[in-house]
């Protein structure tokens, strides 16, 4: 009651209404509200009862805790379980979410993929609000490996989701997905193989003072070195950034065993893409996938000598 009382407070007060202090207005509103007749009292009920429905609140609550137990590891329903219930305390996201639940009619995680406005498809058929699946999706954090943005969402909604902790989310087809945001990490310390290591020394031979590349020019035995291990010609240097990427990715997905990559941020921007099939792709096919995007680019291999060893995708284009 507490909290009911706060907010018709705060709405009173809002609309320009004042009391002498906060506990005069509740004292206040509890004296208005003993003069409610029983027609009131019945309105508010039956508006209570739209919003829950005819199910009892702890069948509902448990709906959605069995799912967040079923669908999400533990150690990320350990950290986001609160997060997840907070969010959904609102409108009628809670009991709409329970709702699709037992519709047992899930959206496809290749259907979200393919769809203009995601936010919209979503909101649509799950039923809960574009607001409530933006802070789904902005859930992150957690100790190293961090865990990112749009993983809590995908496997609160998704088909076939696995709870597995491989990759980022997971379904009971085999499929992994790992779900980078703009400007992440796709190489980095532990992933870093011989193969990279000889274009990282000869991409910053001669160069040993600069951690990052920061003008269009790059050494040829870099490139030269880069189309030999691929058996792929790159001429310009956005042909050449994209090659290098298709080659991490390629390296990067079979190190950590993932078959689909979604990055760019999926409900904000457009800027996003998916590449799936990655354990039976060439780096060819991610090449040829990727090289016509022009708003995606990828950071050059980290100076040796540099504290920070990773290699960034980016759509933003924002690579020199």
């Amino acid at each position: 009651m507490k909290g009911l009382l706060n907010y018709i407070n705060n709405m009173i007060l809002e609309e320009g209404g004042h009391f002498p202090s906060p506990e005069d207005g509740i004292r206040y509103i509890k004296v208005c509200l003993n003069y409610l007749n029983d027609d009131d009292i019945k309105k508010l009920v039956d508006e209570v009862k739209t919003m829950v429905g005819h199910t009892n609140m702890l069948e509902n609550s448990n709906i959605i805790r069995n799912n967040i137990a079923s669908r999400i590891d533990k150690k990320k329903a350990d950290f986001f379980r609160k997060s997840i219930e907070n969010i959904l305390n609102k409108n009628k996201d809670y009991v709409n979410l329970v709702n699709y639940y037992k519709k047992d009619n899930l959206l496809k995680i290749d259907d979200i993929f393919t769809e203009n406005n995601i936010p919209q498809f979503i909101s649509e058929n799950v039923g809960i609000s574009i607001d409530t699946v933006k802070k789904l999706y902005n859930l992150s954090g957690g100790g190293r490996p961090e865990m990112g943005k749009g993983e809590i969402l995908l496997d609160l909604i998704c088909e076939g989701i696995l709870n597995n902790s491989k990759g980022d989310v997971s379904l009971r087809d085999g499929r992994i997905f790992e779900i980078k945001g703009d400007n992440a990490s796709v190489i980095y310390e532990k992933t870093w193989n011989s193969s990279l290591k000889e274009l990282q020394e000869v991409f910053h031979k001669n160069d040993t003072k600069r951690k990052r590349t920061s003008e269009k020019t790059i050494n040829p035995e870099f490139v030269e070195l880069l189309q030999d291990k691929t058996k792929i010609k790159a001429n310009s240097f956005d042909e050449i950034n994209k090659l290098w990427g298709a080659y991490i990715i390629w390296t990067y997905a079979h190190q950590e065993g993932f078959t689909d990559l979604i990055a760019g941020d999926f409900i904000f921007s457009k800027n996003y893409f998916w590449i799936s099939n990655l354990q039976s792709s060439s780096v060819k096919q991610i090449y040829d996938s990727i090289k016509g995007i022009n708003f995606l680019s990828f950071s050059w291999p980290p100076n040796p000598n540099s504290t920070n060893q990773r290699c960034n995708l980016s759509t933003q284009n924002n690579i020199k």
